[in-house]
């Protein structure tokens, strides 16, 4: 069985991403609109939701800007990198 011990932090890291640009989906929020609310440009964060470098600080503003509690966005993403092993 695999635990979290046994997961890549680039793998909880692209399904924080992936559970980001779900939840921005599920609240009908384009990545235009949330470029828009952290001031950098919708190729930037497409960029950051698909992959590229995405900081705490960012995680944790995006969560926050869709509504949801950082950290139980982060669990979920544990969880989905765990179930995909």
């Amino acid at each position: 069985m695999t635990s979290f011990k046994d997961r890549k932090p680039v793998d909880i890291a692209t399904s924080a991403a992936d559970e980001l640009r779900r939840l921005a989906r599920y609240a009908d929020r384009s990545q235009e609109q949330l470029a828009s609310e952290m001031g950098i440009s919708r190729q930037a964060m497409n960029t950051k939701l698909n992959g590229g470098p995405l900081d705490l600080t960012e995680f944790v503003a995006i969560a926050l800007s869709l509504g949801r509690n950082p950290s139980e966005v982060l669990q979920k993403a544990e969880q989905s990198a765990l179930a995909d092993a």
